[in-house]
C-alpha cells in the first residue's frame, strides 16, 4: 500500500535570528494511514559533514529497495519472500527552511515525563536512564531527558515479568538487571532494577580483558544475545577501568571471540 516518506534535517535558530552552523538532528517519518514511524539518525557524527552538503547543495538522493527479512524493526510482521520490487516514486518534493527549531521561550515549561525514551543515546554519554520530554508550548518536538546518571554493573537480561520501565523502548534486548556499581549491597541494593546496557558496555570490537573459565550458562550477560550455539561465554572487562575492573561497571558474561 503507498506510504508517505518525509525526511527532515533540522537546526536551531539562534537568538539573533540566524541559524546555528550545525545540524540538530534528522528524521524520517513514514506515514501509512493512520500509522506513523518516526525514525531519528543516530549517527551525529555524521551530522557535520551532512551540514556541509545541504549548505553547499550538494546533495543528492537514492532510493533503493531490498529484502529486511520476516522479522526486523520497519516489518516486525512480514511473511513470504518478495521476489521483485514493486516500488513506485511519486510526487517527490525537496523544500527549504521548513525544519527549523525555533529559539525556546525562557519562561516556556520544560514537561519531563514517566515514558522511557526511544534510545538511551537520545541523552548525553554518562546517562543510565533517559525518559522523553519536550516543552510546554512545542509538544510535538519531543528529546530525551537524563533523569538519572549512577553508574551500574550490569547482569542479566531482563525477563517479561520484570519492571522494564526504565529501558528504552526501542532496544529491550539491551534492558538488563543493574545496581550501582559502588554499593555494598550488590544485587541486594533496592535500586537494582531493569536498566538500558550503556552504549560503551555493548561494543563487540572492544579489546575486553576475559577471564580464564568459561560460565556453564551460555545465556549469561551480553551472551544472551548471540544465537552462535558453539558460543564460550565469559566474564570481561575493561582492563583500564580502576581498581579490580573485574567487579567494576563495564564487567559482565560476554562471548569470547574466537582464535
Amino acid at each position: 500500500m503507498p506510504f508517505s516518506v518525509n525526511t527532515q534535517f533540522f537546526v536551531d535558530e539562534l537568538e539573533d535570528g540566524s541559524w546555528a552552523e550545525t545540524l540538530e538532528r534528522v528524521e524520517t517519518t513514514l506515514t501509512q494511514g493512520d500509522k506513523v514511524v518516526t525514525i531519528r539518525n543516530q549517527c551525529p557524527d555524521i551530522f557535520e559533514p551532512l551540514w556541509d552538503r545541504l549548505w553547499y547543495a550538494e546533495m543528492g538522493i537514492a532510493v533503493s529497495s531490498y529484502d529486511v527479512g520476516s522479522h526486523s524493526d520497519i516489518a516486525p510482521q512480514c511473511l513470504g519472500n518478495c521476489e521483485q520490487s514493486k516500488a513506485k516514486i511519486s510526487n517527490l518534493m525537496w523544500k527549504q527552511e521548513t525544519s527549523v527549531n525555533p529559539v525556546p521561550d525562557p519562561v516556556d515549561e520544560l514537561i519531563v515525563s514517566e515514558e522511557a525514551s526511544e534510545f538511551l543515546s537520545e541523552c548525553d554519554t554518562g546517562c543510565t536512564e533517559c525518559v522523553k520530554a519536550w516543552y510546554k508550548n512545542s509538544p510535538n518536538d519531543i528529546f530525551g531527558h537524563c533523569v538519572n546518571d549512577v553508574v551500574y554493573r550490569y547482569g542479566h537480561q531482563c525477563k517479561a515479568n520484570h519492571d522494564t520501565s526504565r529501558c528504552s523502548t526501542g532496544e529491550m534486548d539491551y534492558c538488563f538487571k543493574a545496581y550501582p556499581a559502588d554499593s555494598d549491597k550488590k544485587w541486594r541494593d533496592p535500586d537494582n532494577k531493569c536498566r538500558s546496557v550503556i552504549e560503551f558496555n555493548r561494543q563487540e570490537d572492544f579489546p575486553w580483558k576475559f577471564g580464564k573459565r568459561n560460565k556453564g550458562n551460555k545465556n549469561s550477560g551480553l551472551c544472551i544475545l548471540s544465537d552462535d550455539p558453539n558460543r564460550e561465554c565469559a566474564q570481561a572487562w575493561d582492563n583500564d577501568a580502576g581498581d579490580k575492573p573485574w567487579k567494576g561497571c563495564t564487567s559482565m558474561a560476554r562471548v569470547r571471540p574466537s582464535i
